[in-house]
């Protein structure tokens, strides 16, 4: 307490210092400003090099992203800088005349360890036609040049900087009138989870083709399942729209796009797919859904060109830019000049965010943006050959000459405070005693860790809070979940993954409760810890690690007791074998205690008179039955209550719940 005491008194000091320093300074209005900023110089980084084209994030890192360039090559840039040599080199391992890259994708579960789709990306590119291929939609005109190719590619298993050439895979091709358009988008629906059906489903996006001869998938988005399918290279949903009719192909999802650009997917309920098209002169944004003409539905947002001519759109869920969070955000080139513009779709209305002339990008260059990893907007100046984010920066405010001369003064002022207290801090932090010591240790390792899990109400994730936090930091899919470790005393315990032997079952909790009960035995003397954690790991991220119990001597820095913390983690072991490893997962033995019998008395009964025996007969029987009914009816309920709030966290299912209440009940009436 006195020493609480004493670091509000610094900090109390600290404050009033400081407003008398501020008195001698400028008044001035912190701004807030977004700029442009430099992650990659592409430009001579690769020779005979005139354009990069594409680019994407690197689902498996921060600061990695995919780019191709005019050559047909793909390559990895990691922290600003290009890779030795190309990740892929299409012309180098083609024996077709390819015109240009397209498109380019990242499967759905791509990060996802051992899945399908694990480490696998799909390009699309033109060349010119060969005859016969058996992967082509549609009859050959001789009107048709060209073709759209889609291929499948995955990464070396051990060397994630190289592409196993022997994983490449034709999926789908597409006749073309000529090389001037092709697949312009691949993409697959980032809101669908991998438990649902339609995860996994790849989208093309071809445009409409101004030929006499146009098959029918032109200007529509075609979906299928990229997987291979006895001799067929791909499957095609059963729930695509136009699966029973005859006279359109199975695999279109969407048609009558006109000249279509692009389709976002959102988690919007009311508008869950856009269409960025183009008709008559004027580009469109067009909500749809599965089956529909694009031409027939009425546009959020019409732009009329050429003084407004909209690239890309982006649903924008990042944090850098702040007003239009949640909403639509447009790379778009407004008289010559390129911008972001923020939509409001309920309203119809676009404001200005920045004007893209910062960064060695030209407001008139030629720009691709894309979203990185965590949703931010990212930029490829492509005759730039420059890689850029977007950021929110403070700007210093602007000063007067005698607010510059006053400021001399104030720097010097401002040292000497810093300085004064900093020896302060340190001669008050030396003062501690060594116990105080390793409790702010503790305190500051155990800051960095979850200190409290629960489900989430679908009981389909797993919720990690902070110490003193009352929403949740993290949120974690159970099935997302690769491993999971109980650590008792730094040591692991117990390993669950989705191996045979490291499912959960009922030998497996004994081990771990006789561990836990042995160390429960022991006594803790002032340098011993006590520690019980559980940690979870995912493909995204590093380890999420959630401290239940920590003791030190006679000190408890956790809320929980240990008992709790025990029975929390073997419930949790059982929750996540089921959810990842359910097939080796055995059945839980639920433990209830039994009610228990009032205890029996050996002491001789006394002889009484009749008349003694009546008299004292029904206050007897009432001072000694009241209170074993009253034991045993709160053990009842105590023992119902926590079935009940077991079934609520999920760690039951409902059968589980009527066979535990059933054997309580005939256990009492036993």
């Amino acid at each position: 307490m006195d020493r609480a005491l004493k670091q509000k008194g610094l900090y109390r000091c600290f404050l009033a210092s400081l407003l008398i320093a501020l008195q001698f300074s400028v008044q001035a209005i912190s701004l807030q400003e977004l700029t442009l900023n430099t992650e990659s110089v592409l430009q001579g980084a690769r020779k005979n090099v005139t354009e990069w084209q594409l680019a994407s994030a690197n689902p498996l890192a921060a600061n990695s992203y995919f780019v191709s360039n005019d050559l047909h090559e793909i390559w990895l840039v990691n922290d600003g800088r290009l890779a030795s040599k190309p990740l892929l080199a299409l012309a180098d391992i083609s024996d077709a005349e390819i015109s240009r890259i397209t498109a380019f994708a990242v499967h759905a579960g791509y990060s996802l360890r051992d899945k399908t789709g694990s480490r696998t990306f799909y390009t699309a590119h033109t060349q010119r036609i060969r005859q016969p291929e058996k992967t082509r939609l549609g009859i050959i005109d001789s009107d048709f040049t060209h073709e759209s190719v889609i291929t499948e590619w995955q990464l070396n298993l051990i060397h994630h900087d190289k592409v196993d050439l022997e994983s490449r895979r034709e999926v789908l091709r597409v006749a073309l009138p000529s090389n001037h358009q092709g697949i312009t988008q691949l993409l697959f629906n980032d809101y669908v989870q991998q438990w649902e059906a339609d995860f996994g489903l790849l989208h093309a996006v071809l445009p409409a083709e101004s030929s006499q001869a146009l098959p029918l998938y032109s200007g529509a988005v075609l979906r299928i399942r990229p997987e291979k399918f006895g001799q067929k290279p791909y499957i095609v949903p059963a729930d695509n729209p136009f699966q029973s009719q005859d006279l359109v192909p199975p695999e279109l999802f969407v048609q009558n796009g006109g000249n279509l650009t692009q389709i976002v997917f959102t988690n919007i309920a009311t508008h869950p797919s856009l269409a960025l098209h183009s008709f008559n002169g004027s580009a469109q944004l067009t909500p749809f859904i599965a089956g529909d003409s694009i031409d027939s539905n009425t546009p959020i947002k019409q732009w009329q060109a050429p003084n407004n001519l909209v690239k890309q759109v982006f649903y924008y869920r990042g944090r850098e830019i702040k007003h239009p969070q949640g909403q639509f955000i447009l790379l778009a080139t407004v008289n010559g000049i390129a911008q972001l513009l923020s939509l409001d779709l309920s309203s119809g209305e676009q404001s200005l965010i920045m004007q893209l002339n910062q960064a060695g990008l030209s407001g008139e260059a030629s720009l691709f943006g894309f979203l990185d990893r965590y949703d931010e907007i990212m930029l490829l100046g492509q005759k730039n050959q420059v890689l850029a984010y977007v950021k929110q920066q403070n700007l210093a405010p602007k000063q007067t000459s005698a607010a510059q001369d006053n400021n001399g003064y104030f720097a010097i002022f401002f040292s000497l405070f810093v300085l004064i207290i900093a020896i302060a801090l340190y001669l008050n932090r030396h003062r501690l005693t060594p116990k105080q010591r390793r409790l702010e240790k503790l305190n500051r390792t155990l800051k960095g860790n979850y200190a409290f899990i629960q489900a989430n109400k679908a009981k389909t994730g797993v919720e990690l809070f902070r110490r003193n936090e009352q929403e949740p930091s993290e949120s974690i899919v159970l099935k997302s979940i690769t491993r999971s470790t109980i650590h008792l005393n730094d040591e692991v315990i117990a390993t669950i993954n989705n191996e045979p032997e490291n499912g959960f079952d009922q030998a497996k909790e004994n081990a771990v409760i006789t561990l836990f009960a042995k160390e429960q035995r022991k006594k803790i003397i002032d340098q011993q810890q006590r520690r019980v954690d559980i940690s979870f790991e995912t493909d995204a991220k590093s380890p999420f690690v959630v401290t239940l119990y920590y003791r030190q001597g006679n000190f408890r820095l956790t809320k929980i007791k240990y008992q709790d913390a025990v029975e929390l983690v073997l419930d949790w072991c059982w929750l996540v074998s089921k959810h990842i490893n359910p097939e080796h997962t055995g059945k839980r033995k639920l433990f209830v205690a039994k009610p228990k019998a009032p205890a029996s008395s050996n002491a001789p009964t006394p002889v009484v008179s009749q008349d003694e025996y009546t008299s004292v007969k029904t206050p007897e029987k009432a001072a000694s039955k009241a209170p074993n009914l009253v034991h045993e009816d709160t053990e009842l309920v105590n023992a119902l209550e926590k079935l009940v709030n077991l079934k609520q966290q999920g760690f039951l299912s409902e059968e589980e719940f009527q066979q535990a209440k059933q054997k309580l009940l005939q256990d009492l009436i036993e």
